[in-house]
């Protein structure tokens, strides 16, 4: 479990999005280089605005986040290759709420904020 995910920090690592990348307005695409998408996302005035979604290069999911006028807002979510929730993030006010999720689906290391509400 450990090397996979060694490898798959390895590959996030190897494949870089520069800011002259992307346009300053509006919703955009970035592909890898088999051309299966890699991130979508918007930004509004240079700051990150509304949904991103992040894909392993095998076009599965990898993480959702959402931004308001920059600022993290909202449940982030992650996902392994198999597409298995492994992190959630509860982006609150100043503060963050976060889970890890083992292979079965069980959470543990939560912490942050009490929790007043379930997630989606």
């Amino acid at each position: 479990m450990k090397i996979s995910r060694l490898l798959c920090l390895i590959g996030l690592l190897t494949f870089n999005v520069f800011a002259n990348d992307l346009p300053t307005d509006g919703e955009f695409q970035i592909n890898y280089p088999n051309g299966n998408t890699y991130l979508t996302g918007e930004l509004k005035n240079d700051n990150k605005q509304g949904t991103w979604k992040f894909y392993f290069e095998n076009g599965k999911l990898q993480a959702i986040e959402k931004y308001d006028d920059g600022r993290p807002v909202g449940i982030w979510k992650y996902y392994n290759e198999n597409g298995k929730l492994s992190k959630r993030i509860d982006q609150l006010m100043g503060d963050s709420d976060q889970c890890d999720f083992s292979s079965n689906g069980k959470a543990f290391g939560c912490g942050g904020a009490e929790r007043t509400r379930p997630y989606d």
